[in-house]
């Protein structure tokens, strides 16, 4: 009976030999080794992504990034700038003035048409909430697109009487006025001019108005 087994590891059938082994159980032996061997291949062969996580194990240097991007600075992370630090100076203010200035006509205008003695100054009240509150979300539609947060005005006149209200309407309105008229014209920011100029025939409208009920009122 040979001592070795043609095609078997060599090393094995030694041990195998040494041990005095019966050459029945040796084939045994060696069949199951040959057996593990080849799974072992095959299941290294269908799952490459393991074997090659596991020889690509990633360093990081002591500033905790990988040493790849450090290595390689197009890979580098570049701070991304927010919207709102992309907007001009004069956009921003337009903005706060613009906001500030719609939630005190709501609110007036709210108060006007409660407490108002004429019904010129209840209609115009009324007028002033719903065009006012229409150009209100629209505005806050897009600064928060531009990632403004506006806050609400500080401090709003309370209703004085219908003459006071309307002397106060024709103020703001004119500078309403001027603050639109110049950012449809100047602005930097393509939705904010457009919201200007489509919002600043109604503010000339508001103000009109108010001028001619100012001019009626006793």
């Amino acid at each position: 009976m040979p001592d070795k087994i043609p095609g078997a590891d060599t090393t094995l059938t030694n041990i195998l030999m040494k041990l005095k082994i019966p050459f029945v159980s040796r084939l045994a032996v060696l069949a199951i080794a040959g057996t593990a061997f080849c799974i072992a291949n095959r299941a290294s062969a269908e799952d490459p992504d393991k074997q090659m996580n596991n020889n690509t194990t990633q360093k990081t240097n002591p500033s905790g990034v990988p040493d790849s991007t450090v290595d390689n600075p197009h890979l580098a992370k570049k701070p991304v700038a927010s919207a709102s630090t992309k907007l001009d100076p004069k956009d921003k203010e337009f903005i706060s003035k613009a906001a500030s200035g719609g939630m005190m006509e709501v609110e007036m205008g709210q108060a006007a048409e409660k407490q108002g003695k004429s019904e010129a100054v209840k209609n115009i009240g009324r007028m002033m909430v719903t065009d006012h509150t229409k150009a209100n979300k629209e505005l806050m539609s897009i600064s928060k697109k531009k990632g403004l947060d506006v806050g609400k005005p500080t401090s709003i006149p309370g209703f004085g009487g219908d003459r006071q209200y309307l002397a106060q309407m024709v103020s703001d309105h004119q500078e309403d006025a001027k603050l639109f008229e110049q950012e449809a014209k100047n602005g930097k920011d393509a939705d904010l001019k457009a919201f200007a100029a489509k919002t600043l025939p109604v503010i000339q409208h508001h103000l009109a108005m108010v001028k001619a009920a100012n001019a009626k009122a006793k």
